[in-house]
């Protein structure tokens, strides 16, 4: 559960976000956010409100197909037509898994994907809205304002 919290203050977008999450964690455990926020690990390196989006970098560690490469295994020593079948075979077992495990989902969306919107519901709650007309709103979260733009698809929380 300590490593959820640690992640909600690392993934804000703003600075406001960070502020309350870390006054959060400070409350759960104050060790860790003292850990955190130790002058050998700038914020900078590790906060998304302080990283410029804008940044890109040419580096680019693909998980995807080092992951594949490991579930693939023992198949890439067979000859290249034993292999694909092989291959079909695992990929229909696994998409036959998958549609087995959705069927009996209770709504449209996964059940963390659904946890996760009926988490922003809640906080949508305390949230008050004012249209500015033009397709702009003005969205109070307790203290603070933000600027949501539907036109752009944008908000000031940056998130």
């Amino acid at each position: 559960m300590k490593t959820t919290k640690y992640w909600t203050a690392a993934k804000a977008y703003n600075n406001f976000v960070f502020e309350k999450n870390m006054m959060q964690l400070r409350t759960t455990d104050s060790e860790a956010a003292d850990w955190l926020l130790s002058p050998r690990r700038p914020i900078e390196m590790w906060a998304r409100h302080t990283i410029d989006y804008g940044c890109k970098s040419d580096h680019i560690t693909n998980n995807v197909t080092e992951s594949f490469n490991h579930w693939v295994g023992d198949d890439r020593k067979k000859p290249i037509m034993s292999m694909v079948e092989s291959l079909t075979c695992r990929i229909m077992v696994r998409l036959q898994r998958r549609f087995e495990k959705g069927s009996i989902f209770e709504f449209v969306t996964t059940p963390r994907i659904r946890k996760i919107i009926d988490m922003t519901m809640q906080d949508a709650k305390l949230c008050k809205m004012i249209d500015a007309g033009d397709d702009e709103f003005q969205v109070r979260d307790g203290f603070t304002t933000f600027v949501v733009n539907l036109r752009t698809k944008s908000c000031s929380c940056n998130y």
